[in-house]
């Protein structure tokens, strides 16, 4: 049976005929633990933007969703989507979930999303952040970390992006691709254009581990590259 955020990677007491044993749950690997997403948008000349997105979630990483499906109304899914993507204004037209079973479990998720002036529109250029939805947060650097760090579950995320830009318009400015490898984990993000199509590729994975206070100065710092990565912007300019 699949263990959850709250049974694996633990000591568990298995209790049988001839007594009781400490034994280890399983120790699940990133490969385990997935969100693999497409999303396909489409800017206009006003910037409003127009995506469907399509995520395969698996293992622990499909808990929330499994949550949605199944302890959730419609009311309150459509709240709850609404309010956790990290664009400025959005609104989500439709969801839609399709659970397969297994040892490791799954779940597809389906969103049709409307976001009106997500790229900045100034005289002839237009400024969006390719990187939609998955975006690394800072960490609190306020207290000295007196204990260890303990990452117990590892997870691997793949974004891929595709972006319609309107007609017209070319690149004026493109961020850098970023390359991060460290005992943490592995992030890395690319830009490309083609024609009217930016093309957006980022991994993220985290390794499970503990970790001593003294290296916590390092997963701040990790996180820090990885927020500035998320939120590079690319400067397009429309040809006279």
């Amino acid at each position: 049976d699949y263990m959850g955020t709250f049974t694996g990677n633990r000591k568990a007491l298995l209790v049988s005929e001839s007594g009781g044993y400490v034994v280890s749950t399983p120790n699940y690997l990133s490969s385990d633990n997935l969100q693999l997403r497409r999303t396909d948008a489409v800017v206009d000349e006003n910037g409003n933007l127009f995506v469907e997105v399509h995520t395969h979630f698996t293992g622990i990483q499909q808990e929330l969703q499994h949550g949605l499906m199944h302890e959730a109304n419609k009311e309150q899914r459509e709240k709850y989507l609404n309010d956790v993507l990290g664009l400025p204004t959005y609104k989500v037209e439709k969801n839609d979930y399709d659970e397969i079973k297994g040892k490791i479990p799954v779940i597809n998720e389906y969103l049709k999303i409307t976001s009106d002036n997500y790229a900045s529109v100034t005289g002839k250029r237009m400024f969006i952040v390719p990187n939609l939805f998955n975006r690394a947060h800072k960490l609190a650097t306020d207290k000295a970390r007196q204990f260890d760090i303990e990452i117990r579950f590892p997870f691997k995320d793949v974004d891929t992006i595709h972006i319609k830009i309107p007609s017209g318009y070319i690149p004026e400015a493109m961020p850098k691709d970023v390359n991060i490898a460290n005992k943490f984990g592995r992030y890395s993000i690319s830009y490309k254009i083609s024609g009217k199509i930016i093309d957006l590729l980022r991994i993220n994975e985290h390794y499970a581990g503990t970790f001593p206070p003294s290296d916590y100065n390092d997963l701040v710092n990790f996180y820090e590259a990885m927020y500035k990565a998320d939120r590079a912007k690319i400067v397009l300019v429309k040809k006279e």
